[in-house]
């Protein structure tokens, strides 16, 4: 009976079924991250649309347009389209390094001394690298927003700008806001390009100081379990300097996609104030309501901001319905911000207005 021929038809279906399963696997694997990464994308985008469309007039007069423009394209498309693919790849990448290890340790044990020494110092040093990393994106993106909101701002004023004879002044501030950014994304670039280059040097020392034991240390080779396991070994040795480069420039990418994600969910945080309730369920009917037009202020106080003195003080006034009204004053009076209160653009500080009997200002 030729056991060896039939040990060697064995190993084969063992390995032509783990490699089935593994494929199998890898594509349920893929499939269930991009269904659940589109899914936390709608859920992320919708959430923050809804808390900038729901942000009161001050929060937008106080943020740079360039900034909101920022989060709903540059982050959310680095969220949307980039960040689950990086999750899968730092995941797969993590498992077969590990199990590419694991096989070079079972051939030569004397490898896990090696590992044991040189692994914290490369975790120490991808760590450090990774901080600096995902701090050098944020100072990108936020390097970005003057850009965006100074092309946004020459577009519309571009009229101005030709008639006043700004082009220079309008080059030199777009060339300084560029200048600033690049300046950021090469840092960043660059210390993407020192993690892979780290990555490759720690597994050229492995597979060096593996080959090194292999020549020292012939009696390794049989007690490996043959030729055929070292000659294993060693070409796994050759494979995880390529597995731990990507490795370490997928793990940055996604700790900087994550970075992204983190300026999404403060988007979508208590730092954006946002207005009453638009609908309550006391409200009446649309068609029901307001059927006369009758309006009225009770002690109706008006303040733009936290802060500032009030631009609107205790106004007390009846206009009833039907009536034609005309409001006069001085520059300053408040004439614009009696319609910004019965519009209700600014959040009322006090008082009431009702609308044929029902409080407009509560929510």
């Amino acid at each position: 009976v030729n056991t060896r021929g039939s040990e060697q038809r064995i190993g084969a279906i063992i390995f032509a079924a783990l490699s089935t399963g593994h494929a199998f696997f890898m594509v349920a694997c893929n499939f269930a991250s991009g269904f659940a990464g589109a899914k936390a994308s709608r859920n992320l985008h919708d959430a923050c649309l809804s808390h900038a469309l729901r942000a009161p007039l001050s929060w937008f007069e106080e943020t740079p347009s360039g900034r909101i423009i920022n989060r709903f394209s540059s982050d959310m498309n680095g969220v949307d389209l980039r960040l689950p693919s990086m999750l899968d790849h730092t995941c797969q990448l993590t498992t077969m390094s590990l199990v590419l290890l694991a096989t070079i340790c079972y051939v030569c044990p004397w490898v896990v001394l090696f590992i044991f020494l040189v692994g914290p110092m490369y975790a120490r040093l991808d760590l450090m690298v990774n901080r600096s990393s995902r701090e050098a994106k944020r100072i990108t993106n936020n390097a970005l927003s003057p850009v965006l909101t100074l092309l946004q701002e020459a577009a519309g004023s571009r009229l101005l700008l030709r008639v006043m004879g700004e082009e220079a002044w309008l080059h030199n501030q777009v060339v300084a806001h560029v200048d600033a950014y690049a300046r950021a994304y090469y840092v960043s670039m660059s210390l993407m390009s020192f993690l892979r280059y780290q990555g490759n040097m720690l597994g050229v020392l492995l597979a060096a100081m593996l080959c090194t034991l292999i020549w020292a240390v012939p009696s390794l080779t049989q007690s490996a379990g043959g030729a055929t396991m070292v000659g294993l070994a060693l070409t796994y040795s050759f494979v995880v300097p390529y597995m731990l480069s990507f490795l370490s420039l997928f793990s940055s990418l996604t700790q900087i996609f994550l970075a992204s994600l983190e300026r999404l969910l403060e988007q979508q945080s208590a730092r954006v104030p946002q207005e009453a309730a638009w609908v309550l369920k006391d409200d009446p009917e649309a068609a029901a309501w307001p059927s006369a037009g009758r309006l009225e202020f009770r002690q109706a106080s008006l303040r733009y901001r936290p802060g500032l003195p009030l631009a609107i003080d205790s106004l007390t006034l009846t206009v009833p319905a039907g009536t034609w009204l005309g409001v006069v004053g001085r520059t300053g009076a408040g004439k614009s911000s009696l319609a910004v209160l019965l519009l209700r653009l600014v959040e009322p500080c006090g008082g009431a207005v009702l609308i044929d009997g029902i409080d407009i200002t509560k929510a």
